[in-house]
């Protein structure tokens, strides 16, 4: 009985490691162009945001908690392959003629990072309530 329990402890504790990795702890989204820059960089405690290109300056502010737990919402609904299973659907973006939209979804303790290249203005339908709730966090920053 005393072997079940180890066993069961166990096999619970390392269930839970293997979630934890699987957990997205940040994300960053970049958006530029000619006249246009954003460098968005969210996590639970924070979100952060870079307006101009030819300067380092950022403007931080302490991000509510359901906002946060809104973001992680909608992420639990992207497919694990998002990255490679997303087509971007304007072909502006290859001539130049779009926004140039880089998504990037920081894994626990830094175990992966997955990186989405999309346009800015015509987001991927399953990307589309996540970037604009991103977009809408970092209009909250001055």
């Amino acid at each position: 009985m005393k072997n079940l329990f180890i066993i069961t402890l166990l096999l619970c504790s390392l269930q839970g490691c293997t979630q934890e990795k699987n957990t997205i702890t940040s994300l960053t989204y970049k958006a530029s162009s000619r006249g246009l820059f954003y460098d968005i960089a969210l996590s639970s405690q924070m979100i952060s945001i870079q307006k101009e290109r030819s300067s380092n300056k950022r403007s931080e502010v302490a991000i509510p908690e359901k906002s946060w737990e809104e973001l992680q919402k909608l992420l639990e609904k992207l497919p694990t392959d998002i990255a490679e299973n997303t087509e971007v659907e304007s072909e502006k973006l290859w001539i130049d003629a779009a926004i140039q939209g880089e998504l990037s979804l920081i894994r626990a303790k830094g175990t992966a990072t997955t990186i989405i290249h999309l346009d800015h203005s015509n987001p991927p339908a399953e990307l589309k309530p996540l970037i604009d709730r991103i977009l809408s966090l970092a209009e909250s920053v001055e």
